[in-house]
């Protein structure tokens, strides 16, 4: 049994106690095995310690079976059952394992028969509690117990004395994290203990010490629900080895690859999917599920058959994990700390629909606790003693309190003043072409996307921010007083500058900042957008000279931009050689004729241009396109 589940179970070869690599769970298993970052059903106890919070106010009884590897070992079956018990503190669990390959027959020399049972189990005792409202962390410490074959069939069929038993102590450790609502993060590491010895053995053979990552995402849509999740698990035995032998890539892949989702109808009917990845155990497929709930009573089933290979060469035989539980709200007192209950109300005795307390020590330097209200009421945790208090909103000034806060006196009420209100105008420009301008604008807790704002919001202080496609963001700070008008004339800073290019032919312009191409069209005529910096660019169109132009923008401005291009026929007359020089650099692939007439020759070369001498009276430069052809 033990070299036969080592084979079967785990790429992870090097470890004993294969048993405790089986992934309990329908839910789980339906998920693909990828519930380290949930771990809120009847397996948390397995997945991560630390989901047994999740059930601070429910006490949960479950059993799973399943037929284990019918295509391989027709009496096998796997059985895991858990208990979940609330207490102040945080959730007791206990969980069972138990796996068994059915009865075995083995003979002696003389042809003697034998019959035994192999199997082995492994009670968790685990205990889960939240640290924060965000972080959760757990452990489980466990026994494991395995039975090979009994002593008096090894002294007989073996003629050895020893033992076919084992048994060995085991932690595993969890965390879960909440940042945010719809988004979980796991972790945990199993089987942390000394090494399993059977009697002969040279050595104990090591757990399966194990990581496990997850990560998981969670949004309901009115009646409808939906998670996924995903899993990476690495067996952590020999892992320096491995990497020294066969490099990280080979460790990375030798790591199970677990992904799921859940589909949730009414909170009643639930749709599973998963997929599995072990590449050197050559388990790799989809799995399935499904589940119904009806009050605390829950019913789960899953499938894992594709991911083996002898379910996919042979006759597939299910592989199915049919789980029951039932969860009821535990009638102890779960949470001892008692509650602060403030009310807030306005001066004409109305229930302020929205606000915050805040709670600190007495010197007012400590913030202890706070909570949001909402509909006069709100309701904060914290032991009995005398705190500071502040209760406010943003449509009313802050009340600040001292509170002796005790069995007597659980209960306060606030009068809060509405904070008068001011108007406000708030007009956006374009700084550079005054032209208004579509933004962004947040102020308080008002949002809003327009040109210009008309707006009442109570007195206080404010900070501005306006922000728009192409536009550098603007800020202010201001302090707004009751029953006053403000205008503001928010003046965005444009990012880019506008160049209207006209060219006089339609032609294909590449426009390129630090040799790299930041723009191309085909036009005689387009507006291009850039920021500051220094451009080049290249003009080309039939039958006609390409053309390459620099252009440096230095600040943000608009610009219009005429572009003449010659025909190669064109027969162009300067004054001066410099003239010449600022002509031809605008065609740097081209070749030139330039005809000098003058009173003496000069003392200049020309790259790409065959210069001409003509005796003249006076200085005249006439250049031709030596290659009269289209461009």
């Amino acid at each position: 049994m033990h070299f036969l589940l080592n084979i079967i179970i785990s790429s992870a070869r090097d470890a004993s106690a294969a048993t405790l690599t089986i992934y309990p769970g329908a839910i789980a298993t339906g998920m693909g095995g990828a519930f380290t970052a949930f771990a809120d059903d009847m397996s948390s106890i397995y997945y991560n310690p630390a989901g047994l919070s999740n059930f601070k106010n429910n006490i949960l009884l479950g059993w799973q079976h399943s037929n284990w590897l019918l295509g391989l070992i027709p009496d096998a079956y796997y059985e895991f059952g858990s208990y979940y018990y609330p207490t102040s503190r945080g959730t007791i669990g206990l969980g069972f394992t138990y796996l068994t390959i059915g009865e075995v027959e083995i003979q002696d020399q003389a042809g003697n028969t034998y019959k035994f049972t192999p199997y082995d189990f492994a009670i968790s005792l685990g205990f889960g509690t939240s640290i924060t409202n965000y972080l959760k962390l757990g452990a489980a410490f466990k026994y494991f117990h395995s039975f090979l074959i009994p002593e008096e069939i090894i002294r007989k069929v073996f003629g050895v004395e020893g033992k076919g038993t084992a048994q060995v102590p085991a932690l595993d450790l969890g965390i879960l994290y909440h940042p945010y609502d719809y988004l979980n993060l796991g972790i945990s590491l199993q089987n942390i203990g000394p090494g399993l010895k059977y009697s002969g053995n040279e050595a104990p053979e090591p757990l399966p010490l194990t990581l496990r990552l997850g990560i998981g995402y969670y949004k309901k849509f009115g009646n409808l629900s939906f998670r996924a999740s995903g899993d990476v698990v690495k067996v952590l035995v020999n892992i320096f080895q491995d990497y020294s032998d066969s490099g990280l890539v080979w460790v990375l892949n030798e790591a199970f690859k677990h992904a799921g989702i859940e589909i949730g109808l009414a909170n009643v009917i639930y749709i599973r999917g998963g997929y599995f990845l072990d590449i050197y155990g050559d388990r790799i497929g989809p799995t399935f599920g499904i589940g119904a709930r009806y009050r605390g009573l829950i019913i789960d089933v899953s499938d894992d058959r594709l991911i083996y290979r002898f379910n996919k060469e042979g006759e597939a035989k299910p592989n199915i994990r049919f789980q029951l539980s039932y969860q009821r709200e535990g009638k102890q007192k779960t949470d001892t700390i008692p509650k602060v209950i403030v009310e807030a109300l306005d001066t004409k005795g109305r229930k302020i629909n929205s606000f915050r307390i805040e709670i600190y020590d007495t010197s007012w330097s400590s913030l202890i606790s706070s909570s949001e209200g909402s509909n006069g009421k709100a309701i904060v945790s914290i032991p009995y003693g005398i705190y500071g208090i502040k209760v406010y909103s943003n449509e009313h000034f802050e009340s600040k309190d001292k509170i002796v806060f005790n069995k007597k006196h659980q209960k306060f009420k606030y009068i809060l003043t509405e904070k008068g209100k001011s108007r406000i105008k708030v007009e956006i420009f374009d700084s550079i072409r005054n032209k208004p301008v579509f933004a962004k604008i947040s102020i308080g807790n008002i949002e809003k996307e327009t040109t210009d704002l008309n707006f009442e919001i109570p007195e206080g202080i404010y900070a501005l921010k306006i922000s728009a496609n192409d536009y550098e963001d603007y800020y202010r700070i201001f302090e707004l007083k009751a029953d006053s008008n403000y205008y503001i004339k928010a003046s965005l800073i444009p990012k880019f500058s506008y160049i209207d290019l006209k060219i006089n032919k339609m032609a294909k312009v590449e426009v390129y900042k630090d040799n790299q191409l930041v723009d191309t069209f085909t036009d005689s005529v387009n507006l291009i957008k850039l920021p500051i910096g220094n451009y080049n660019f290249i003009i080309t169109c039939q039958n006609c000279p390409k053309m390459e132009l620099n252009y440096s923008i230095l600040q943000i401005k608009d610009t219009i931009f005429n572009i003449d291009i010659p025909d190669y026929a064109q027969v162009f007359e300067f004054k001066n050689i410099q003239s010449v020089k600022e002509f031809i650099s605008k065609f740097p692939y081209e070749s030139f004729i330039v005809e000098h007439y003058g009173p003496k020759p000069i003392n200049t070369k020309l790259e790409n241009a065959q210069i001409i001498y003509k005796k003249f009276k006076e200085d005249k430069f006439l250049v031709k396109f030596k290659v009269q052809q289209g461009g």
